[in-house]
């Protein structure tokens, strides 16, 4: 369910049950015409639906190179029991575009992340003002994942003001917050990790780039309360 270059559409109060027959399809995706080239969506919301899913390639609930995005108050559950094998499996997915919401959700099972905002090289100009706040997520890969992109011949997709704060996280298998460059040339500017609750997981937040960038500015990460530690590399 969702649509394609859509403006001002509002999903609310539906159950998607992709877990049942094991169906290999994403939630509900808000995503650009003409193969993710074309003009993306705009003040779209995905509000109180349940999403339900199984372990293996989907995103569960998806907006692609949107502009104000709201995802609210959605109970996701990816089914995932055992993280042996890994699948490209995420909860709420936020690639590229502008001033996306993450908030009220929750988010539990999902193989690789519960809640991201990611680049995708060739195809978005990274993320630039994503809120992801107030969500309780559990038992996913990672918790949170904040993440730039690059390809050769293509501008540098870079993650800018993003604020992750007040989210409970708990039960992650591999990091509660994930902020990660791939490669050297991205740039991460005014990012804040803060007052998030973090239990469980290898490591609680992992702030992780290139020793020869210095295009970082103002990444910050504080104030949160977790049993784990906080690595940077």
């Amino acid at each position: 369910l969702g649509s394609i270059g859509g403006t001002d559409i509002v999903i609310e109060d539906l159950a998607i049950d992709l877990a049942t027959h094991g169906t290999l399809a994403n939630g509900i995706a808000f995503i650009p015409g003409s193969a993710y080239t074309g003009t993306g969506p705009e003040r779209c919301a995905v509000r109180r639906c349940h999403v339900s899913g199984r372990p293996q390639h989907q995103y569960l609930i998806w907006s692609f190179n949107g502009r104000d995005v709201k995802i609210v108050d959605n109970y996701v559950d990816g089914g995932c029991d055992d993280f042996a094998t890994f699948e490209d499996q995420n909860g709420i997915e936020i690639v590229g575009g502008s001033g996306a919401m993450v908030t009220g959700n929750s988010v539990r099972r999902c193989a690789n992340f519960g809640v991201g905002a990611v680049a995708l090289s060739g195809y978005v100009s990274g993320v630039d003002g994503a809120i992801i706040t107030g969500n309780s997520i559990d038992a996913c890969g990672v918790g949170v994942s904040l993440g730039t992109a690059t390809a050769s011949g293509m501008p540098p997709q870079d993650l800018r003001n993003v604020l992750v704060a007040g989210n409970l996280i708990r039960g992650s298998n591999r990091y509660g917050v994930d902020v990660w460059c791939p490669t050297a040339g991205v740039r991460m500017v005014n990012v804040l990790v803060a007052d998030n609750v973090i239990e469980g997981g290898k490591v609680a937040v992992y702030l992780r780039g290139f020793g020869s960038d210095t295009g970082h500015r103002n990444v910050v990460v504080s104030g949160n309360i977790c049993d784990g530690q906080t690595t940077t590399s």
